[in-house]
């Protein structure tokens, strides 16, 4: 019957007759109770990829296994690498399949050791302080599992956590798993395939470079800043401390890339990686090639609702393979050192001494004064505007003119050039990858190099507000009489812009906005921005400014990087 209907029975474990009843003098037993379910939600399961386990260090023969296993391919050249890693992750996955690592069956065969142990006379204390000590280990194995797969970070020591950690594994599951998706006609995809095609299509469009060209405007206030000292720190060949250093820096916790292979592995097993580990690192930094292989990326999609059905409701978070990021530490290590000097100072973020906090007072304080200051309350207006996609939409082509009309030597640019633009896609839905994207724009969210290089690429927008207020173009909002004209504050992609409440200034604010838009790929997000206008500003002067800027919502008290606009009660 289950099979002309195309159907299975699952499995069960335990005696199969679920019912128990007497008839006179007989004992009677039958199953009642069946699931029963399509052939194809067989083929539904999901097919694990490998990730390297906490649990396997210190385990017998596993050094040894990875030792043979990376050692099978004798080429040390920088794309041999990726063959190694491979061999390797086999050699586990054979040596995982004699050495079980299933800490539950193996806390339950030590329990039932324990009790024969304790209901048996000739069993001695000896044995049993043995048996305490193997099933605390296992539930110690029990707790690294979950803890895995929770990716919870912020706890560090205290009692077992194992409920803990499951109950949030499974409720980040159950979050991030993805049943269907609404298409762009409206429509919706609820098969395995369909919700591939619409993740696969809605990133590659977004990942498309709208191929812009002309960028003299948009740069003609940078100057040049780097300097050739920075520019020999910057490109000169990395030592194997600073390798060792990057990979350290590593946090071992993270989820892993494609190749499943965690930075705890390289940081517990460096002294059989190191050579090759190094000889790759050191090829990059001499020839600038990077095997593609190694900057293979998952997207792994991450909800900002409670129910996303959209794909602009997911937040995509990139997991890098940890070989790339050891290349993208270094980067970041040698730029983080001279940011103080290349970066404005009314951008705070990622820069080294500066703080979020510093912009939140001085916004507390503007917005203190639109409200109060006679001149500020009748005269200006503050623009809280929202970057659509912003890490994903960065050109790379304005990108590398930038760095270049910065000061940057072509060898970094390249180098930047290359780590960036190598990268391929796979979307991770439900645990599985799928599809395959090829950018030809935008930063990883997960790639340590992706904050600075944001950073880096605002400065032309910086470089035209500062321009424009030195031609008196726009008139920057002046909090007290000796302090500096404040036209812009700008926390990543966080911008407050400042401007006196009239068309030109309005006018002149959203044509620097557009031109930075249109060469950097950055696009103004309507929807989300808002205006604050000085207290005192006429009605038909806001309407009028908000036809201008095409923002129609009005802030205001609302928050601003975390914190509230106003923080002061009232007086009276």
């Amino acid at each position: 019957m289950l099979d002309s209907c195309g159907m299975l029975d699952f499995p069960y474990k335990g005696n199969s007759m679920s019912w128990l009843g007497y008839r006179r003098r007989g004992k009677v037993q039958c199953r009642l109770d069946r699931a029963v379910a399509r052939i194809s939600f067989k083929l539904f399961e999901v097919k694990r990829n490998f990730k390297f386990d906490k649990r396997w260090l210190g385990k017998t023969g596993l050094k040894q296994t990875i030792k043979e296993g990376w050692d099978n391919s004798r080429n040390t050249e920088q794309g041999s690498i990726s063959s190694k890693i491979s061999s390797c992750r086999q050699a586990i996955s054979k040596w995982k399949k004699t050495n079980k690592s299933n800490s539950i069956k193996k806390i339950e065969e030590i329990k039932a050791q324990l009790e024969q142990n304790q209901t048996d006379l000739s069993g001695t204390s000896e044995e049993a302080l043995k048996l305490k000590w193997d099933l605390c280990a296992a539930f110690r194995e029990e707790e690294i599992y979950w803890k895995q797969k929770s990716r919870v970070t912020w706890l560090r020591e205290g009692d077992r956590n194992t409920k803990f950690f499951h109950a949030t594994t499974k409720q980040r599951r159950a979050r991030n798993r993805i049943t269907k998706l609404k298409r762009n006609d409206g429509t919706w995809a609820e098969t395995d395939d369909g919700i591939e095609r619409v993740a696969t299509e809605y990133f590659q469009t977004l990942f498309t470079s709208s191929a812009p060209n002309n960028f003299s405007d948009a740069l003609r206030y940078v100057t040049e800043r780097v300097t050739h000292t920075m520019n020999v720190a910057l490109t000169k060949p990395p030592s194997n401390d600073e390798i060792k250093r990057a990979i350290n820096e590593i946090n071992p916790e993270k989820a892993p890339g494609p190749d499943g292979m965690t930075s705890l592995f390289y940081q517990k097993f460096w002294e059989i990686v190191a050579e090759d580990v190094i000889c790759m690192v050191k090829d990059f930094f001499s020839t600038g090639s990077l095997d593609l292989s190694l900057n293979k990326t998952s997207i792994c999609l991450i909800p900002k609702t409670e129910r996303p059905r959209e794909m602009t409701e997911f937040r995509p978070i990139s997991l890098c393979n940890v070989c790339y990021k050891i290349i993208s530490k270094i980067l970041c290590r040698r730029l983080k050192k001279f940011l103080p000097s290349l970066i404005s100072e009314t951008q705070s973020a990622f820069v080294a001494k500066r703080l979020i906090t510093d912009n939140i007072l001085i916004v507390q304080e503007a917005f203190h004064a639109l409200r109060t200051n006679p001149i500020c309350k009748s005269k200006f207006v503050a623009i809280k505007t929202d970057m659509s996609k912003a890490y994903d939409c960065v050109e790379w082509s304005f990108l590398e003119a930038l760095m270049l009309k910065m000061g940057f030597s072509q060898t970094w640019v390249s180098w930047i050039r290359t780590c960036i633009s190598t990268v391929t896609y796979q979307v991770l839905i439900n645990g599985e990858a799928k599809g395959s994207i090829s950018p030809s724009r935008g930063l990883r969210q997960g790639d340590p190099l992706s904050p600075f290089l944001f950073i880096i690429l605002t400065e032309a927008l910086v470089a035209q507000l500062k321009g424009a207020e030195a031609e008196g173009r726009i008139t920057g909002l002046k909090i007290a009489r000796n302090c500096p004209a404040i036209s812009h504050l700008l926390f990543a992609d966080d911008s407050l812009f400042f401007c006196k409440a009239d068309i030109q200034q309005c006018a002149k604010l959203l044509k620097i906005i557009h031109t930075y838009g249109q060469a950097s790929g950055q696009q103004l997000n309507t929807s989300k921005s808002s205006i604050f206008f000085g207290h005192k500003v006429p009605p038909d002067i806001r309407a009028e400014l908000k036809r201008t800027l095409g923002i129609t919502k009005e802030g205001g008290m609302g928050m601003y990087l975390g914190l509230p606009e106003k923080i002061c009660g009232s007086k009276k």
